[in-house]
Formats: C-alpha cells, sequence, structure tokens
C-alpha cells in the first residue's frame, strides 16, 4: 500500500513522490540533582522536547522541465508558522511542523529530489476532534482520548452570572474551576481558549477569576459541571498523542 503525505493543504503525494522519510520519537529529557553526602540522584522531573522530521519530495520531469516544480515545492514549505503534517499509516493522527533550514536539492537528467526538514515544536501528535455540550447548571460525563493531555477550547453562547457570585463558571471533576466575571446580568457570549490563554465576553478581551485554571483534560474519563451562573456551553479538544 501507497504511503500517502499531507502538508497544509497541500496532499504532497498526489502532486510527487514522497521517500527516505524520517520520523523520531519524541525526545526525553529526565532532570536530575545530586544529593550532598548521598550516592545517586534525585529526580527531578521529566520534559518531552522538539524533534526534527525530514523528506524528500522527487518530481520525475526531464532536467530543462525541473525549475517549475522546484519553484512549486519551495511554494508548499513555505510555511511561516506550523502547518498540519500527516502520513496515512498513522491515520487520523498527525503533527504540527514548520520547515526549517535550507531544503538540499539535487538535479538529475529526469527527475529532481528536494530534501526537506521540517521543526515538530510540540512533542504529541494531534488526533481526533471531540466536543460535547455542558447543559446549564447541570454535568456531563466526557472520555477523552489520546495519551497526552490536550487544553479545551470552551464556548458558551448565552451565559448568565450567578446573581450571588456574579460570575459564570464551569467545573472539571472535583478541582479546577473556570470563572468569569460577568459586568451585567443579561446573557453574554464568552470563550475560552485554554491552550492559549485567552478569555473573551462578547468578543472582547477578559480576564478570568484569580481562583481560576485554564483546563487541562488528561486521557481518561472526566466530569464537567456548569456550576456558577447558567447557560450551556461546548466543550472541545483534540486528543493528543505521544
Amino acid at each position: 500500500m501507497k504511503l500517502e503525505c499531507a502538508y497544509g493543504d497541500v496532499m504532497l503525494t498526489e502532486l510527487w513522490s514522497v521517500t527516505d522519510i524520517v520520523r523520531p520519537i519524541a525526545p526525553k529529557t529526565v532532570n536530575t540533582e545530586s544529593p550532598t553526602g548521598s550516592d545517586g540522584v534525585v529526580l527531578m522531573g521529566v520534559q518531552y522536547g522538539s524533534y526534527e522530521i525530514s523528506l524528500t519530495v522527487w518530481a520525475h520531469v526531464p532536467y530543462m522541465e525541473q525549475a517549475p516544480e522546484i519553484a512549486h515545492i519551495a511554494h508548499v514549505f513555505d510555511a511561516r508558522k506550523p502547518q498540519q503534517l500527516w502520513f496515512s499509516d498513522e491515520l487520523d493522527r498527525y503533527r504540527m511542523a514548520i520547515p526549517q533550514g535550507s531544503p538540499e536539492v539535487t538535479r538529475y537528467i529526469d527527475a529532481v529530489s528536494v530534501k526537506v526538514s521540517l521543526l515538530v515544536p510540540e512533542p504529541a501528535m494531534y488526533g481526533h476532534h471531540a466536543s460535547v455540550t455542558v447543559p446549564s447548571g447541570s454535568s456531563v460525563e466526557v472520555k477523552v482520548g489520546g495519551t497526552y493531555p490536550t487544553q479545551p477550547k470552551i464556548v458558551a453562547g448565552s451565559a448568565v452570572r450567578s446573581p450571588s457570585s456574579l460570575v459564570w463558571g464551569v467545573r472539571l471533576d472535583q478541582g479546577d474551576v473556570l470563572k468569569v466575571p460577568l459586568a451585567f446580568s443579561t446573557a453574554r457570549r464568552i470563550e475560552i481558549d485554554c491552550k492559549e490563554r485567552e478569555c473573551r465576553i462578547a468578543n472582547a478581551p477578559a480576564l478570568p477569576t484569580l481562583d481560576s485554571d485554564w483546563f487541562n483534560l488528561t486521557p481518561g474519563l472526566h466530569t464537567l459541571t456548569n456550576h456558577q451562573g447558567s447557560g450551556a456551553c461546548t466543550i472541545e479538544w483534540d486528543e493528543r498523542w505521544l
């Protein structure tokens, strides 16, 4: 079966051949400290880092027709921010990657190859996109897939503050809360992006309360509750996979 590959919105393997794909596993750094007067080390933490993927794009055309193909390949990889990098053998999972360095061009009589290096700044891949509706004043149980935590987006189309606390809020399980103060008693649209740590009320920048937490959904079962004020909200996220 042919391996398909796409970058951004371009299916590379529909236009060219792609070979020499190198996809390492995300590197892991174990941080330790050596205690004074004791043998061994103390584990301080584990951190996953960025890594590099390389591939070679081939255009099978005569020498005198190669310049336009080289320009086309260069244009596809002329990204100023990370784009989706997808391989068909990884099903619905993809990475966010940005080209780096200078592509290596090699020209032959009847073909030209362009070797591209891409930086993957985040260690975990993205997977299935999921969403759930939290009923007004109630709870819903959700199952988060993947093997790595993910940060959700929360949108309440018509949030109404609690008359006592003057906030609208959502709770994750029995711990973390996200509460947004509302200056008016009428319904307002609230948008929260936990990954970007952004909050907007009626499209204007806002801040959650000081005791709020940006939600971090770990794989497994969770309960989400509209515990302050009223107004259903939609919570959506992408599975993350190491």
